[in-house]
């Protein structure tokens, strides 16, 4: 849940992000309802994010003249976000209004780019897209895989992946992905079966299934996400039950051993595993209501406590639960004893995380390069604009990399008209946007590939008089945010002219 309550709140607004922002509201709603946890305000807010993640995909990505989908830009399409979007759309008509044409028309502009054998090349625009290591091979399984989600049945494309099927058995990505978009072929059960004894007799002895193929996904694709894949293909059959629910509480603890905080390394990880545990039979099934309290008690302190009762909104509690900080104040020098207690016939599984102070986060953290920031002027007068020019070195190449640059208050950046100005001087950048975040106007820049030194210069104008500061600027991988590279503050001071 926490997990997919940080993807509903992610920032950023490419194809992909806001499927990843999207998707989890439906997940989410349907896991509630379908436990009987759901309450009306819950229903109303996840129902109305995956409206809007729906009219913003819509609004910002879809051509409607070639009916496809594009990463930032709609002038720029491809089959495999197309096929993200169709995919999408099929999964959330079951609880909210998608217009059928535009289903349709996507469709349609999917099959235009099916080759004669039944496969689909990857369609490039002007920048790389994403994965960016996606062979035509994978390319065809991904969108084998959405058309099953967007219930469309295409003979040629099944043919293809039936008689290739010996090129990529030993892929567990490949073949998760394959056998889910199976479902609505009911007439292929024998190649199903066959999937799956390949796919259990695939999973290791800790749990996971192994990345073992070097040109499918992504580079970052890792063993978490090709375990989440295959949890989620192997619970979508109804062969094999017992062996499918063993390997399936295997997998879920691995994937529970990797996680953090709020998810998993990545952005793609979380997803998936979440898509992963709303899949396990076994994991939606819960007791009744408690009636009772449960404290927390920190060396033998009562800390915090709550009282539920049958009338109790077990939703929101759990969230609190979920949420409690012991700040660092409380703890005493050495060893520090925790102890929870709740209602009879109640359990509560602990998940402690350690938050360290910032200045030990920033001594172990690992960037993933340098940035710098030089500013033209610290001291201006009200009307006056300094000049900025921010450098990123990677030190290896980076996907998707997003920078983002705080706009101090008592300065703006001027409309639309800057940002265009902002895509012609800095052409390693292929998206520029605002974006209010963490209480602050932030210019979000975006570089779909970088290899070498990459160079932002913009320039903010002084508003009015005093003191200001810019909070740091920020590097990271869209996918990987949690690895990151930031700079130093700037203070200004501003005066009358």
């Amino acid at each position: 849940m926490d997990g997919a309550l940080s993807l509903c709140e992610y920032p950023h607004g490419c194809c992909e992000q806001l499927y990843a922002s999207t998707l989890p509201n439906l997940v989410l709603y349907e896991f509630l309802k379908g436990t009987g946890r759901i309450t009306p305000v819950w229903c109303q807010k996840l129902l109305k994010n995956i409206t809007e993640g729906q009219q913003m995909l819509i609004k910002t990505k879809w051509n409607q003249n070639s009916g496809g989908f594009g990463f930032w830009d709609p002038s720029r399409t491809s089959v495999f976000h197309s096929a993200l979007v169709l995919g999408l759309f099929g999964q959330i008509k079951s609880v909210v209004s998608v217009d059928q044409s535009i289903i349709d028309k996507t469709k349609e502009y999917i099959f235009s780019h099916q080759l004669q054998d039944g496969s689909f090349a990857l369609s490039f625009g002007n920048y790389t897209p994403f994965p960016s290591l996606l062979s035509p091979l994978a390319t065809s399984v991904y969108v084998f895989q959405s058309f099953g989600l967007a219930e469309i049945q295409n003979e040629k494309l099944l043919s293809y992946l039936i008689s290739n099927y010996m090129s990529y058995k030993s892929d567990s990505t490949l073949i998760s992905m394959v056998l889910q978009g199976l479902t609505i072929y009911p007439g292929q059960a024998d190649f199903r079966k066959e999937i799956l004894h390949t796919l259990l007799s695939q999973q290791l002895n800790d749990g996971s299934w192994a990345n073992n193929s070097k040109s499918t996904l992504t580079t970052s694709q890792g063993s978490t996400e090709t375990t989440a894949y295959a949890l989620v293909a192997i619970n979508k059959t109804l062969f094999d039950e017992q062996k499918v629910a063993d390997a399936s509480e295997k997998g879920v603890e691995y994937l529970l051993s990797k996680r953090s905080s709020k998810g998993w390394e990545s952005t793609r990880d979380t997803l998936y595993n979440i898509l992963a545990f709303s899949s396990i039979p076994f994991l939606k099934t819960f007791g009744g209501p408690l009636s009772g309290t449960i404290t927390y008690k920190l060396n033998d302190q009562l800390i915090s406590e709550w009282t539920t009762s049958a009338d109790s909104n077990l939703l929101d509690l759990e969230y609190q639960l979920r949420h409690y900080v012991i700040p660092y104040e409380k703890l005493t020098k050495g060893e520090n004893v925790l102890e929870v207690s709740c209602p009879p016939g109640g359990q509560l599984v602990i998940d402690r995380t350690v938050y360290p102070p910032y200045e030990e986060i920033i001594k172990a953290h690992t960037p993933i390069g340098t940035l710098s920031l030089t500013h033209s002027s610290s001291e201006l007068l009200v009307g006056q604009k300094n000049t900025f020019q921010l450098e990123f070195n990677p030190e290896t190449k980076v996907e998707a990399l997003m920078v983002e640059v705080p706009i101090p208050s008592g300065f703006t950046l001027v409309g639309e008209e800057t940002l265009d100005v902002l895509r012609e001087s800095n052409k390693g950048f292929d998206h520029f946007e605002m974006k209010q975040l963490k209480g602050e106007q932030r210019l979000c820049c975006h570089a779909s590939l970088v290899t070498e030194k990459l160079t932002l210069q913009g320039s903010i104008y002084a508003s009015f008089e005093g003191d200001f500061t810019m909070n740091n600027p920020i590097a990271y991988p869209m996918y990987q945010p949690d690895m990151w590279v930031n700079t130093l503050p700037t203070k200004f001071i501003v005066k009358a002219q």
